[in-house]
């Protein structure tokens, strides 16, 4: 990439959506330092197995096992020296060994992707850290009817156990008494005017 911020979500895309999986290698190809590794909550690359080609076979796995990708884009941000970037976006996916087989699944992700320049002046990934977002009603993951619902009351009523607790014990620091409008407000401290 000669402009990462301008490319970065072409290059998601060329790496994600194509179902030839031809096409997806290429890119990596393209994309990719030589040393390049992938940490994803399916599989994390080991030191020992790092590098472009092992990459590319676990592209090629994704690939094959996985139809109809689309990524939507929510937020992407960059460091000052376009080192790295992260990435918040959704993939839509039909996962499974056929295509028509199984519903489409929308997985909400948290991406880093770490850059490097290179002899050429131009950046490639060297490493690609996915992470499933953790709330369950907002990563799309299904795990059961009412999945959502229960986990949004569950952490309701830690917040709000928090809060109670907050309040007994720290209330002297978060209730600071209001100042009556006819009261001096003024600094004795501070010189006044004539």
């Amino acid at each position: 990439m000669e402009n990462p911020r301008a490319e970065i979500q072409d290059v998601v895309r060329s790496i994600t959506e194509p179902q030839d999986a031809e096409t997806v290698l290429a890119n990596i190809d393209k994309y990719f330092t030589e040393d390049a590794y992938i940490l994803h909550p399916a599989v994390n690359q080991p030191e020992f197995a790092r590098g472009r080609d092992n990459l590319k076979a676990l592209y090629y796995v994704f690939r094959k096992f996985s139809f109809e990708n689309k990524i939507i884009f929510h937020a992407v941000m960059f460091s000052e020296d376009l080192t790295q970037c992260t990435l918040e976006l959704t993939e839509i996916v039909r996962a499974g060994m056929y295509p028509l087989i199984g519903p489409s699944q929308s997985v909400r992700f948290l991406v880093r992707v770490d850059f490097r320049r290179e002899a050429d002046g131009k950046y490639r990934i060297c490493r690609q850290h996915d992470n499933f977002i953790s709330d369950i009603g907002m990563s799309g993951i299904r795990l059961f009817p009412g999945a959502a619902f229960l986990s949004n009351v569950i952490k309701a009523s830690g917040a709000l156990c928090g809060i109670v607790f907050g309040r007994y014990f720290g209330h002297h620091l978060i209730t600071q008494p209001k100042k009556d409008a006819g009261q001096d407000t003024h600094d004795s401290s501070k010189p006044q005017g004539p």
